[in-house]
This record gives structure tokens, sequence and C-alpha cells, in this order.
């Protein structure tokens, strides 16, 4: 079982501190079931789901943004050789 959290603090878009995002955590978790000839892990990452703000800028008057990406889940295997 393994656990992490990737945290961000309060981030300014701008030189003049105009835009900004408030900080945010982003909680991961796996499980693997480790056998003689391969092994199985479950992984998830942004578990609680956090609506945030990857990058953010400003040109010819448009704001740009992109979002960070959702709640993700998965299965990965390896086979033992």
């Amino acid at each position: 079982f393994g656990a992490d959290l990737s945290a961000a603090s309060k981030v300014y878009w701008d030189e003049f501190n105009d835009n900004s995002s408030a900080g945010y955590g982003l909680l991961g978790a796996n499980i693997r079931i480790d056998m003689e000839d391969f092994d199985i892990t479950f992984w998830g990452r942004n578990l609680t789901d956090k609506r945030y703000t990857s990058f953010w800028f400003e040109t010819m008057g448009r704001s740009f943004a992109q979002f960070g990406k959702p709640l993700q889940i998965g299965i990965s295997a390896n086979v033992k050789f």
C-alpha cells in the first residue's frame, strides 16, 4: 500500500499579482499485489477530484487557462521473467 500528497501554494499568474489561484493538494494512493510470476497495482490520482488551474496567461486582451487532470484510476500489471 502507498499514498502520496502533492501540494501547491497560492500561485500568482501575472507580474501585477492581479490574477491568482488558491493553493491545493492532490491525494494519490496505490495497492500492489505481488505474486511469484507477476504483480498487479491498483492506483488512483487526484482521488478527491480537485479542480485546479495548471497554468494561466493573458495575451492580446484575452485570458487562457488549462485545468489540471481530474480523478484518475487504473490498473498496472508487470510480468516477472
